[in-house]
């Protein structure tokens, strides 16, 4: 059997390979099928947008896989890998007809052409037509401005896997279920990243699950495969700060890249897929945060480590000048920089604006405050926040649900200098407070201490959208207080909220009963560790988990230039496998994906070699022919295929030239984006 043979046999297996792993997705394909039935006001034109590894190119291996079986004729363009010009782009779609359906991949490539396919190829294509565009920016504007498209066009922004996609994903893979929640939380359901990391778990044979962690290896090709090349060193330390800030501004930039112009850094920021552009500023999308983050550490730990002392310091700084008008978006910022290493668990994510409000108590929140206080913590503590709620109301804030009004949790926050006798003998947690900095640091003249006496929430502190809230304002409280000597915390559940405590260096220092049960007291000395030490501290430690490491990387991880090296050497090896063996080819990502349990690397990357040859066949005829002349069929020099080709050798040397960048491009392609049978994952 020839070898175009084999080559139909394969593809039939990865399409069967595509139809068993895709996973999610599923509205956008409803859509794309009602495309196919000619569903009445089903669009004619899909715009896929999204990042890098958001499977661009798996969903529209998914649609190529759909309209075939439904008996449509599919044209299957690669961006780039054609010519660039308008009548390149039509020779790619000979003869267009109803039963078209044209699928675009790599569309940034082909931007140029966008007001030109818009305004004059599309709209000469006849009705039955279908035509899916897939690139990293979203459509120009004047596709949506213009009212002939609004029903035409419908444009898909993709996001990141649902929880229960993403987890189906792995198990697909094979990963087993009890290392889906430490891969889900590095991943954040993005679909590359969720590919590899099963791919990179699968060749470790598993592992412990709190340990599991992104070797060094999958962190570099995330970041080659997401971010690609950055232009300058100025513009990867804008990349870096962008990851440590919640939003990055231009005002911003000009304090962490001083000798670059932070305008052309904000504006390259803006452009890129991974940034996302809302009213305070720019944000990275989560995952890039993290491999950002990871990677910095790996290459250079004293810059990591200082990159997070200059922005410690900078948010540090706008919270003690800020305004009150503009203390809590600064408070959000170092909140968010706070949540890394043991606090991560404890800081929840600041609910969306509207959700959920900061508000001072009024009289008819007392007894949902007494309530909630009785039956979360005990009939005792209800009757001493009632007392406190009648000697001291001011210090008492609630957390509202936006919609209803109803308060979702309260906090106590008792200012104590000089207390009045029946307040120590009403509250025990208090007298013990004042005991403790009585007998270990007395109060000077002007200073007082702080009792966070009651952090109560209605539902579970974990789950309860209020709960950021409620820790900002307590952390608002210690950077802001003037002549705070002390700072206590109470709690009523110690063996969930010790760890957080000791982390923010407020140790337990006694037990009050309470009822049935006890709160746990815990303190700080603000004269002795004043707040710029404290969150130095606080940020050394979240500093101090490492990454686990490994003696040699999983994957090969190779620049563009040894990846097409390897590829060149390893087409001219193709018939010797034992030659083959010594290919770096073989520890790379997308030779690990391919492989099956038990195969063989050196077979699954003659596939690979192969496959990426026969992809030329109906694009470039003339370098396949070039291509299957000199490699497969036996040629014994350079000059004998040219001679078999019937070609001059001059043209047959740059023929060959061309035809082996093409399959160095679409291996390298595969090795960035994922394993071409890799469902919803990998792709672009």
């Amino acid at each position: 059997m020839g070898l175009s043979g084999n080559f139909a046999s394969l593809g039939a297996r990865l399409r069967q390979a595509r139809t068993r792993a895709f996973v999610g997705r599923s509205a956008e394909v409803g859509e794309f099928n009602k495309a196919l039935e000619s569903f009445p006001a089903s669009p004619a034109v899909f715009y896929l947008h999204g990042a890098g590894g958001m499977g661009k190119s798996a969903l529209l291996r998914r649609f190529a896989d759909l309209a075939g079986a439904a008996g449509r004729r599919v044209i299957q363009i690669d961006a780039g890998l054609i010519d660039l010009s308008p009548a390149g782009f039509a020779a790619e779609v000979p003869e267009p007809d109803d039963r078209l359906v044209l699928l675009v991949d790599g569309f940034e490539q082909a931007q140029g052409l966008e007001g030109w396919l818009r305004d004059t190829f599309l709209p000469a294509l006849p009705g039955g037509a279908i035509v899916a565009l897939a690139g990293r920016r979203p459509p120009d504007p004047h596709w949506q401005a213009d009212p002939a498209w609004a029903s035409t066009l419908r444009v898909i922004a993709l996001g990141d896997l649902p929880e229960r996609d993403a987890a189906a994903l792995l198990s697909l893979r094979g990963v087993p279920d009890e290392l889906h929640p430490a891969i889900l939380a590095f991943t954040k359901g993005h679909p590359l990243a969720l590919n590899l990391a099963a791919a990179v778990t699968n060749r470790q044979g598993g592992g412990e699950t709190e340990r599991w962690t992104p070797g060094y290896d999958l962190i570099a090709t995330l970041l080659s495969g997401l971010i690609g090349e950055v232009p300058s060193p100025a513009h990867r330390r804008a990349l870096q700060a962008c990851a440590y800030l919640r939003t990055t501004t231009e005002e911003r930039l000009r304090v962490f890249v001083a000798d670059a112009d932070p305008a052309a850094l904000f504006d390259w920021l803006r452009e890129q897929p991974f940034i996302e552009t809302g009213p305070q500023g720019l944000s990275p999308h989560d995952l890039v945060r993290e491999i950002l983050r990871a990677d910095l550490r790996w290459r250079n730990p004293s810059e990591y480590r200082r990159m997070h002392a200059e922005i410690r310091t900078y948010l540090l700084g706008r919270i003690e000048d800020a305004p009150e008008t503009e203390l809590a978006s600064t408070m959000r910022e170092l909140m968010f920089f706070m949540s890394h290493g043991h606090l991560a668990r404890y800081l929840c994510p600041v609910p969306p604006a509207g959700e959920v409000y900061e508000d001072a108590t009024r009289p008819e929140d007392h007894a949902a405050i007494l309530e909630m206080t009785a039956r979360t913590h005990s009939p005792e503590s209800a009757e001493i926040a009632a007392f406190w709620l009648d000697r001291r109301p001011e210090a008492f804030t609630v957390y509202r649900d936006a919609m209803t009004g109803a308060p979702l949790a309260y906090l106590a926050w008792l200012r104590v200098s000089d207390p009045a006798p029946d307040e120590l003998t009403t509250d025990p947690t208090v007298a013990a407070a004042w005991d403790h900095a009585a007998a270990t640091a007395p109060l000077r003249p002007g200073e007082h201490l702080a009792l966070s006496r009651f952090a109560v929430y209605a539902s579970d502190h974990r789950t309860n959208p209020a709960s950021a809230l409620l820790h900002q304002r307590v952390l608002t409280l210690w950077l802001r207080s003037e002549r705070m000597a002390w700072s206590f915390l109470c709690a009523y559940d110690a063996a969930y909220w010790t760890t957080l405590h000791e982390c923010l260096q407020h140790p337990a220092v006694g037990q009050v009963a309470a009822g049935t049960g006890h709160y746990t007291l815990y303190a700080h000395d603000w004269r002795a560790v004043p707040p710029r030490t404290w969150l130095e501290t606080i940020d050394f430690m979240a500093l101090a988990p490492a990454p686990a490491t490994e003696e040699t990387p999983r994957f090969t991880v190779l620049s563009r230039e040894q990846f097409d090296a390897a590829v060149h050497e390893a087409l001219r090896s193709w018939r010797r496998p034992d030659v083959l063996a010594a290919s770096p080819l073989l520890g790379t990502r997308m030779v690990a994906q391919a492989t099956p349990d038990s195969g063989s690397e050196v077979n699954t990357l003659r596939d690979l070699l192969a496959e990426a040859v026969d992809d030329l066949h109906t694009a470039s005829p003339k370098f396949h022919r070039v291509l299957a002349a000199t490699y497969f069929h036996g040629a014994s020099t350079q000059e004998a295929a040219a001679e078999r080709l019937n070609l001059p050798f001059s043209t047959y040397r740059r023929h060959l030239r061309r035809a082996t960048d093409l399959v160095s491009e679409n291996l390298w392609r595969r090795e960035l984006n994922g394993s071409a049978a890799g469902g919803t994952g990998p792709g672009d």
